[in-house]
This record gives C-alpha cells, sequence and structure tokens, in this order.
C-alpha cells in the first residue's frame, strides 16, 4: 500500500489539472525536459525568495539593514512595504508558518507567509512579488484562497487556538501594486464546500494510486501548453509557459503544525 502524501497547493494543483502530470512529476519523478528559466527570470524568481527572506526576518525582529542596504530592488521593496504597506492589526504574529492537516490517509500543507491571531480572529497575509491583481472573484476561487481559508480554520487548534470559519481573513499584498488589497473573508458555508473538494480530491488520488499504468490526460488541451511533460504525452504545443514550472515552496519554513 502506497504510504500517505503530503499535498501542497502545487500539488494538488497539478492534480486537478491533470492527473497524468502529476504521476509523471511526483509519483515517477521523472526531470522537467525543459530549458532553465532565462536570467531575467531567475533573477525575479530570487529576488522575491529574498524578499520573503526578508519579511521573515522583520516579524521576527531580526536585523535587515544590510541586506536592504546591498541589494537595491529588494530595498526598493521594502520601503514600498513601509510606506504602503497593508495595515496589520494586533495580536500574536506568526510568520513563515506552516500549517499541515489530515484528509483522509494524506495531509494538506501550506505555509502563511504571515499569519495574526488576535483572541478568535485569525488573519492571514499573503506577499506577491511576481504577479499583478487578478480578478477578485476569479481569486476567490483560486485554490491557494481555499486552501489556506481551509487550512487555517482546521489548524489553528495546533496553536491552541480555536478559530471559527467566519473569523478568518486572507488578504493578498501585491509589491508591485501596492495601493491594491485584496481581502477574503470565510464563512462555514465555504468551509463545507472546501472540505468537500479536498475530499473529492483525495478519494480520486486514492483510487489512482495502486494503478501501474498512465494516468488520465486532462481533456483541456489548454493545460498542455502550460506542461513541461507534454512530449511524453504525444501533445507538443510548440509552446511553453516557463513561469508555471517555477519550483513552489523554495521559502523558508517553521516546522509545520500538524494536528
Amino acid at each position: 500500500m502506497d504510504h500517505s502524501l503530503t499535498l501542497s497547493r502545487g500539488k494538488i494543483a497539478d492534480f486537478v489539472a491533470c492527473q497524468r502530470r502529476f504521476q509523471l512529476r511526483y509519483r515517477e519523478h521523472l526531470p522537467w525536459p525543459i530549458a532553465p528559466l532565462d536570467s531575467h527570470a531567475g533573477e525575479m524568481r530570487d529576488l522575491g525568495y529574498r524578499y520573503h527572506q526578508l519579511m521573515h526576518r522583520h516579524f521576527l525582529a531580526l536585523p535587515i539593514e544590510e541586506e536592504v542596504k546591498h541589494v537595491p530592488n529588494l530595498g526598493d521593496w521594502w520601503r514600498v512595504f513601509q510606506k504602503q504597506g497593508p495595515s496589520l492589526p494586533r495580536g500574536n504574529r506568526y510568520p513563515e508558518l506552516s500549517m499541515t492537516v489530515p484528509v483522509g490517509r494524506h495531509f494538506l500543507t501550506g505555509r502563511f507567509d504571515l499569519l495574526i491571531i488576535d483572541d478568535d480572529q485569525a488573519h492571514i497575509f499573503d506577499w506577491k512579488t511576481d504577479a499583478r491583481p487578478q480578478n477578485k472573484s476569479a481569486l476567490q476561487e483560486n485554490l491557494q484562497t481555499r486552501l489556506y481559508l481551509w487550512l487555517a480554520a482546521e489548524g489553528a487548534s495546533a496553536l491552541e487556538e480555536n478559530i471559527a470559519p467566519q473569523n478568518i481573513t486572507l488578504t493578498y499584498w501585491y509589491v508591485n501594486d501596492p495601493d491594491t488589497v485584496l481581502a477574503f473573508n470565510y464563512d462555514q458555508r465555504q468551509h463545507e464546500a472546501n472540505w468537500g473538494r479536498f475530499n473529492q480530491i483525495v478519494n480520486e488520488l486514492d483510487a489512482l494510486l495502486p494503478l501501474q499504468e498512465a494516468w488520465p490526460l486532462t481533456e483541456d488541451l489548454n493545460q498542455c501548453s502550460r506542461c513541461a511533460y507534454q512530449v511524453y504525452c504525444g501533445r507538443q504545443t510548440g509552446q511553453l509557459e516557463l513561469e508555471d514550472w517555477q519550483q513552489e515552496d523554495q521559502q523558508p519554513s517553521q516546522e509545520p503544525a500538524r494536528l
């Protein structure tokens, strides 16, 4: 029998997009048949990683002056946050906090850039360095939005907190568009819908895990233009959007808070 799997946002997104992609990437561990990121994309990815490190150090009250001084773009982003960052509520602050919650025999996991808990209220903040704001209604259904709100509701007890879904918010803040702050409230109806969706995904995964043959391909051929494994499936499109294939979860984290 397969061991339990720990499913991050990126892994779940790959499974939902194409089950064969998930199999190739996470079960067979095939190397990605794509060229490396170009120099600019690589620099921006590294800068985003360093920015998250910087914010982590800031909320731990560790010195950041030298790093800001010697990395000009990083310093610019830091000054944007100081002048136009989102309003942060009072409460206990948990930067770069991972939470891992069981669903069936597997675990769903995510890492909050910043979690603030004040009495019975939980506020999640997510720093965006590589994107512009999306349509809010689309972002409401985004997998990250649904997963992070669900994790906070289910995982807060690991911090000895009891937070009802209606007392949880998630805020996205974009360093390249600091005046736009997208905040999402949660409630019990959404929470039950998310439980249903994640249970469905885990059940579908469990049904496929024993299979030795190729898992089903997506019926959405647009996914193939964003898939580094298109050559394995005979669905070469002649184009590939590399930004969709940056490795996820590379930011530093604390030990996961598990139930």
